[in-house]
């Protein structure tokens, strides 16, 4: 965690992301912004 990044946010690895703990949810993945990040996959017929 740095100076910039808000409570219980640590860094993901990526730039501009990082992962924050939900006790209910798990981990959430979060822009600069703070601003969720989903990852779609195609779907397989």
């Amino acid at each position: 965690m740095n100076a910039d990044s808000p409570a219980g946010v640590e860094p993901a690895g990526i730039a501009g992301l990082s992962v924050r703990k939900d006790p209910k949810l798990g981990d959430i993945v979060m822009d600069k912004r703070g601003m969720t990040v989903y990852r779609f996959k195609k779907d397989v017929a």
